[in-house]
């Protein structure tokens, strides 16, 4: 298989658009647990750039480039291209190789002041008060009475991720907030990750029940439309919800969450990572299938992806290295 790559930089201030279909490296990463996803592109010295149909060599980088500008990083092989990365220049370094540091769509976001003031407001509610003109897919409930003034919407995400274990990212355009795994439009086919094939290297390793970290998050609505929750656990663990559309009392609620703790941190699983080639494509959300024919060792197991890193250097090639989360057994296999 041939790599190819194509690197459109479009300028903010007037849509003229630059192409590139090379670079020294690319280093991509792409999580649910953070708020941005980065990528970081080197150019290489005397490298050409394309405008329309013609080629010109890229001489002065203040001229051409600004940070705020539109870039899109496409990747494959054999001609056949695949969106992995757009977003905004964040920072130029102008070294040699010259350096762009990019962030997605967060980066529009960070530089924008709100208030959010809602008494009994919704999830959805909150993030449009926040993000207003986006596309939102959110999880389907009542946060309760929220106020924060004169902050900006990255702020906002936050308290809902620290009050409600909520976490809020793009994907594209789409604002998604409390939905890691459940994007239908994500690709359905579950990619197959073999042991001896296509599989360049792992760091899985089972994680024995009383060292797994899980993060229990519970609410209830009472009968006056107020919300009361409680949560246990693990921080910067996998996220589990307990979610009452009805009035239950405090007591009760922890009762439950400690109760829905215990259960899940009796179940031991793998974490870790697979490194693969560029293909099969894999996004963070996914649900990937790990598995091994080999007679002396049988694995076979499916998981959510964490978190995707993409690199691409003349030594590596290209590379994609995916951070597996949970267990996924409510799933058939897509071969």
């Amino acid at each position: 298989m041939v790599f190819c790559c194509r690197i459109t930089i479009e300028s903010a201030a007037d849509q003229s658009k630059k192409f590139f279909d090379a670079a020294s490296s690319i280093e991509i990463e792409k999580t649910w647990r953070k708020f941005t996803n980065t990528a970081v592109l080197q150019l290489p010295k005397g490298v050409y750039y394309q405008v329309g149909n013609t080629m010109f060599p890229m001489k002065s980088i203040k001229s051409l480039f600004k940070t705020g500008d539109l870039i899109k990083i496409e990747l494959g092989y054999n001609r056949e291209l695949k969106t992995e990365f757009e977003g905004y220049i964040a920072r130029i370094q102008p070294t040699i190789p010259v350096e762009f540091h990019c962030e997605n769509e967060m980066y529009a976001l960070k530089r924008k002041e709100v208030t959010v003031s809602i008494q009994n407001a919704t999830v959805r509610q909150i993030l449009q008060a926040a993000a207003p003109g986006y596309e939102i897919e959110c999880a389907d409930e009542l946060y309760g009475d929220f106020s924060l003034y004169n902050t900006t919407p990255v702020k906002v995400f936050d308290e809902l991720r620290k009050k409600a274990g909520l976490y809020t990212f793009f994907r594209g355009k789409r604002l998604i907030c409390g939905l890691p795994y459940s994007d239908d439009k994500l690709p359905t086919v579950i990619p197959q990750f073999e042991f001896g094939r296509n599989i360049i290297d792992n760091s899985l390793e089972y994680i024995a029940p009383e060292d797994c970290k899980v993060k229990v998050y519970g609410t209830s609505i009472q009968n006056d439309g107020s919300v009361i929750s409680f949560d246990i656990g693990d921080e910067g663990g996998d996220i589990e919800r307990v979610k009452y559309e009805f009035q239950i009392s405090k007591e009760e609620l922890e009762k439950t969450c400690k109760k829905k703790y215990d259960n899940v941190k009796t179940k031991g699983g793998y974490a870790g990572t697979v490194t693969s080639f560029g293909f099969p494509v894999v996004e963070h959300g996914q649900t990937i299938r790990v598995f091994d024919p080999g007679i002396y060792e049988k694995r076979d197991s499916m998981h959510y992806v964490d978190q995707v890193k993409i690199s691409v250097s003349v030594s590596g090639g290209y590379r994609r290295v995916s951070t597996v989360g949970k267990f996924v057994t409510e799933k058939k296999l897509l071969k």
